[in-house]
């Protein structure tokens, strides 16, 4: 009774805000300036009955088992019906947690797990509703200079820092929501920036060694999606310079070129077969071993047949690939 108890202000103040988007909705015919004032201030009013005890339960104010149910079901109701309201959450979440009151190390402020696990669900959220994507992403860590809209949104907390802690944190379901927010995006053929090969990179540098299977299987299959993102972004660079009738983006220096991509994948082979010698434990090559195969199914020619939009490029990238380099096979075999 007592937990059922519990989030009826929330449930109550939730319906309210729903209850007066949609009359908002009905209005939609309304296009004139003042309506669209009128709808604006009403929306902004409507946030303030939701935000804040969405905030209390999303840092654990109503006990953890509210906190989860609202990180699964109400989070993402919000999100949708309020796309707007994810920067003010952001915002709210970032007063919460201020870094002068938290712990430093030498790597930067220590989060509580609490407040790591918000905004981690709060990110992870949006990016997969495809309200940010990685250069989204980038902007709300300041990282774009050359962006100056939506600049200090966060001016509380470092962004960069909070994700840094979360894959270096001792929760292991924390590290697993960090690289799923670096590694998966809402389309196969959004490129990966280089502020998340980066995060890659600091993950699997101190998480290589894994001794549950469960975390194990959860790691693989978030990278499978991280590696599929390289292929199919990639595989979409190289058509565009082979054809010109494929129209890009434009180049951003925060995103990779080919050669980045191909960068990182080389050191991600160096790496993971440094951790195959005589006598090395079962929890340290294991992943390395599942990873490494995960990669030959993923970029090798022949695994792309029966697929023509990935075939001619793994064809042609297969040779500057250290995957199939003789070394590699000596070690393997």
């Amino acid at each position: 009774t007592e937990i059922l108890n519990t989030p009826i202000p929330i449930t109550i103040q939730a319906i309210t805000a729903v209850t007066d988007i949609t009359k908002l909705s009905n209005n939609e015919n309304n296009n004139n300036l003042g309506a669209e004032k009128t709808q604006f201030s009403k929306l902004r009013e409507c946030e303030s009955y939701f935000v804040s005890p969405l905030l209390e339960a999303l840092v654990g104010f109503y006990g953890d088992i509210i906190s989860d149910r609202t990180f699964i079901y109400i989070l993402p109701s919000v999100l949708k019906i309020f796309p707007e309201s994810l920067l003010s959450i952001l915002r709210e979440l970032s007063k919460k947690v201020n870094p002068n009151n938290q712990q430093k190390s030498e790597s930067g402020p220590l989060f509580d797990s609490q407040s790591l696990r918000a905004f981690l669900s709060v990110l992870n959220t949006a990016r997969r509703l495809g309200q940010i994507d990685g250069m989204g992403l980038l902007k709300l860590l300041n990282k774009n200079e050359g962006e100056t809209n939506n600049s200090n949104i966060l001016s509380d907390i470092s962004l960069s820092s909070l994700i840094e802690s979360a894959l270096m944190h001792s929760d292991e379901s924390l590290r697993l929501s960090a690289l799923e927010l670096v590694c998966v995006g809402p389309k196969l053929t959004e490129i990966p920036t280089l502020f998340e090969l980066d995060m890659v990179k600091k993950f699997l540098s101190l998480n290589l060694k894994v001794p549950h299977p469960h975390f194990r299987y959860q790691v693989i299959a978030v990278l499978q999606r991280l590696f599929e993102r390289l292929k199919e972004s990639a595989a979409k660079q190289f058509r565009a310079v082979s054809n010109n009738n494929i129209k890009t983006t434009g180049s951003n220096a925060l995103a990779p070129s080919l050669e980045d991509m191909i960068l990182f994948l080389n050191w991600l082979c160096n790496f993971l077969t440094s951790s195959l010698y005589p006598g090395s434990p079962f929890p340290r090559k294991i992943l390395p071993l599942e990873l490494y195969k995960l990669m030959v199914e993923i970029w090798s020619p022949k695994s792309n047949e029966n697929n023509p939009a990935t075939f001619s490029f793994c064809q042609a990238i297969a040779p500057k690939l250290l995957l199939f380099s003789e070394k590699n096979t000596v070690i393997l075999f």
